[in-house]
C-alpha cells in the first residue's frame, strides 16, 4: 500500500522562501571554515547571485551562504565569491522541524533495534544474501510510524532545496545472537517501502561479517557456531572450502582465512587459542 503523507502539505511552504537555495549535507563540517569550504565546492556557477545552505544534521547545524558569480568575458576576470549571510527564521524553523523528524527516526531504532528471529537469526545471514537484506527492510517498512517520519523528514528537506534529498541516515540493528548490522536509510520508494542499504555487520565475537567476497579473507575468532555461519557465507558468495576445518565445541580459536579468486576456494587454518 502506498504511503499517503499528511504532511506533504509542507511542500506548499516553498512559497515562504523568497529565493530558493541549494541544500547540501556535510556530516564532517564543524568549524565556520569547513562549512564555507563545502559551500564553495558545492556551489552551482549560476550567473549573478544565488544561495546555498550547508547543513550537518548530525550536529543539527545549518549555515547559509550567498554566491556571486560573473563569467566575465572580453578580457574581464571571472568573479566567484562565497560569503556567509544570516539565515532567515523560516529556513531555520524548517530545518529545526526536519531535525525533529530525524530524531524520531533515531528514537524508533533505539526502541526497535532488535530484529525478530522470525525475520533473521543473525547478521551472518546478510552476507551475500539479498533476500535477507530485503526481508529486514520490509520488516521495518511495516511500521507506519517509521515510514511517516522518514517521509516527513525528506519532505521537509525538500522545502529547503527544492529537490528530493536522500535521508542518508545510518542506523544500527541487533540480532538474537548479539550480532549487529549498520544500515543506511535512503528514503522511501514509489510504493512507500523503506529503501534500506546494507553497509556492514559484526558478529558477537567482534568479527566483521563479509559484505562482499573479498571480506572472506582475514583473521577471525571462531567457535563451531561461527564456523558454521562463515561456511554459509562462503557458499553465498559462490566460493567453497578447499579443505575441511573443525573447531571443538566450547572453544574459540584464531583462524586465518584466504580466498583464491581464480579457483573460487577458501582456505582457513587455525593458529592458536586467544
Amino acid at each position: 500500500m502506498k504511503l499517503i503523507v499528511k504532511t506533504a502539505l509542507l511542500l506548499i511552504t516553498l512559497s515562504v522562501f523568497s529565493t530558493q537555495a541549494k541544500f547540501v549535507e556535510c556530516f564532517s563540517c564543524q568549524s565556520d571554515t569547513s562549512f564555507l569550504n563545502i559551500a564553495k565546492a558545492k556551489s552551482d556557477l549560476i550567473e549573478g547571485i544565488s544561495y546555498i545552505y550547508v547543513a550537518n544534521s548530525n550536529t543539527e547545524q545549518i549555515r547559509k551562504f550567498m554566491v556571486r558569480y560573473e563569467n566575465g568575458g572580453l578580457g574581464e576576470p571571472v568573479i566567484f565569491r562565497v560569503n556567509a549571510v544570516t539565515i532567515d527564521s523560516a529556513t531555520y524553523n524548517t530545518f529545526s522541524e526536519a531535525m525533529v523528524y530525524r530524531n524520531s527516526i533515531e528514537n524508533f531504532f533505539a526502541t526497535y533495534m532488535l530484529v525478530p528471529d522470525s525475520v533473521a537469526l543473525s547478521a551472518w545471514q546478510l552476507a551475500g544474501n539479498s533476500v535477507f537484506q530485503r526481508d529486514i527492510a520490509l520488516y521495518y517498512s511495516s511500521h507506519q510510524s517509521l515510514r511517516e517520519s522518514i517521509a516527513n523528514y525528506t519532505a521537509t528537506l525538500f522545502t529547503l532545496g527544492g529537490k528530493l534529498i536522500a535521508a542518508n541516515l545510518v542506523v544500527s540493528i541487533k540480532f538474537g545472537d548479539n550480532s549487529t548490522a549498520n544500515y543506511k536509510i535512503v528514503g522511501l520508494d514509489a510504493n512507500g517501502d523503506l529503501e534500506f542499504e546494507f553497509m556492514n555487520a559484526t558478529d558477537n565475537l567482534g568479527n566483521p561479517i563479509p559484505a562482499n567476497a573479498s571480506g572472506l579473507s582475514g583473521q577471525f575468532r571462531m567457535t563451531s557456531e561461527t564456523l558454521s555461519n562463515y561456511s554459509s557465507a562462503v557458499t553465498s558468495f559462490h566460493f567453497s572450502f578447499s579443505q575441511p576445518l573443525t573447531i571443538p565445541a566450547g572453544s574459540i580459536t584464531i583462524t586465518d582465512c584466504v580466498t583464491d579468486v581464480q579457483t573460487k576456494e577458501v582456505t582457513c587454518t587455525t593458529r592458536d587459542k586467544p
